[in-house]
């Protein structure tokens, strides 16, 4: 399976423009972890790793940390970006993971899973996961585009960012190679909560992390091009397409705004979706 992030020039793109991943959701995790696990924290994987923007948040919290992705060009942007002795970050699909039996106390998949051949991939993660280890599988709700204090002006430029997610993108959101489930714009939390089933007995869902991210318009329009939706849209168009429809989008937005400036700044709501799960 081709990652859909192989081209240097998406990784980099993903790389500065997509938002962070808070802090807080691995916060969530370890303290749902050490409920009833007290031995050492010795190592973590993140699988799925990108470029190593939900790895960084492990830090400090195990003594080794391995980050796997299918895409080399993430994993070369990933060793760029945290470059740490505690830290490695490897080649590797998420259904054969480089890692011994037994050895790990959390595996950490930040918005990636809707990827992968998930039976599979749990069978690797309780091969791999100490008694009372936890998985952690998390996305996050695409971003509700507002204006400080203008609820018209809100809806008018909200409505066009999702003008595009659901219209102009709507053929060429994702569907897992495995299951055949659509990977859309709207449906990712019903996905990640429903439809995947943890492997483990014991789980919760947390769903208070979220934060609001100030950005310019600019910044908005290059995050809409790092979706995979976007990307797909690139390689079947061409990057002329994907150029016109980001310079469209901003024309749009500026003009709802009544501003000439694409570095007006709006804000973001960005939600998230925890799904923890223990194996016994």
């Amino acid at each position: 399976m081709k990652s859909i992030w192989s081209a240097t020039s998406e990784v980099t793109k993903y790389s500065s423009k997509r938002p962070e991943h808070p802090p807080a959701i691995v916060d969530k995790v370890l303290s749902f972890l050490q409920k009833k696990y007290s031995g050492p924290m010795s190592r973590a994987v993140d699988v799925g790793c990108g470029t190593g923007m939900s790895t960084c948040n492990l830090f400090t919290k195990f003594d080794n940390i391995l980050g796997v992705d299918l895409s080399e060009a993430m994993i070369e942007q990933a060793k760029k970006n945290f470059a740490k002795d505690s830290v490695e970050f490897k080649v590797s699909g998420a259904e054969s993971l480089p890692v011994e039996d037994c050895s790990v106390q959390t595996v950490l998949v930040g918005r990636a899973i809707h990827y992968f051949d998930q039976k599979t991939f749990f069978g690797e993660v309780n091969r791999i996961l100490v008694p009372g280890g936890v998985l952690a599988y998390y996305s996050v709700h695409f971003p509700t585009v507002f204006v400080h204090q203008d609820e018209e002006k809100s809806k008018l430029v909200n409505d066009i960012f999702w003008e595009y997610m659901d219209t102009y993108l709507e053929k060429y959101w994702p569907r897992n190679a495995f299951d055949g489930e659509l990977i859309g714009s709207r449906n990712r939390r019903d996905y990640y909560v429903n439809v995947v089933k943890p492997p483990f007995a014991e789980t919760e869902v947390d769903e208070t992390v979220s934060y609001d991210r100030e950005v310019t318009l600019a910044d908005l329009a290059n995050e809409l091009d790092t979706y995979s939706a976007a990307v797909k849209h690139r390689e079947d168009k061409g990057d002329k397409a994907g150029d016109d429809m980001i310079k469209e989008f901003l024309r749009k937005a500026k003009e709802a705004l009544g501003v000439d400036s694409d570095q007006k700044k709006v804000m973001t709501k960005n939600s998230f979706y925890v799904v923890m799960t223990r194996k016994c």
